[in-house]
């Protein structure tokens, strides 16, 4: 991540972690870079907080707390809620592209084997042999 993407987020979380308490909180800074780091690599908690100085318990308390700081700070501009109308328009999209009524998208797929119905010719064939797909 560039330096001034890490500086305008961190600008826009800032809010929504400063926490007034009597002993020195971790800084905004450390914590969202550490949640950041965890989230782009995978690696296990326990070498981000090692890798990061930070207690283990520690970092299982800041990556919820950043993730809903970048939630709330992020949400409003890139991900507002949609419409009625809205809506309909994705599910008529996606109708047009898929035949599919009343859905408004798809998480995944999965070609099902079928023996071929009589008389269907090659309407259920595909590089999966003669399958349907289901999708959810």
């Amino acid at each position: 991540m560039w330096p001034e993407h890490f500086n305008t987020l961190l600008r826009m979380v800032r809010p929504f972690l400063l926490k007034r308490s009597r002993r020195q909180p971790l800084p905004i800074k450390l914590k969202l870079a550490a949640t950041l780091v965890y989230l782009a690599h995978g690696d296990s908690v326990k070498s981000k907080a090692w890798e990061f100085r930070i207690g283990k318990s520690t970092m299982y308390k800041i990556i919820p707390e950043v993730c809903q700081a970048i939630w709330a700070a992020l949400q409003p501009l890139y991900l507002s809620k949609p419409s009625c109308k809205s809506w309909s328009q994705i599910a008529e999209v996606f109708f047009l592209k898929w035949q599919f009524p009343n859905c408004v998208g798809a998480i995944d797929g999965r070609h099902m084997q079928i023996q071929a119905p009589a008389n269907s010719g090659s309407e259920f064939f595909n590089k999966k042999h003669f399958s349907i797909v289901l999708a959810s």
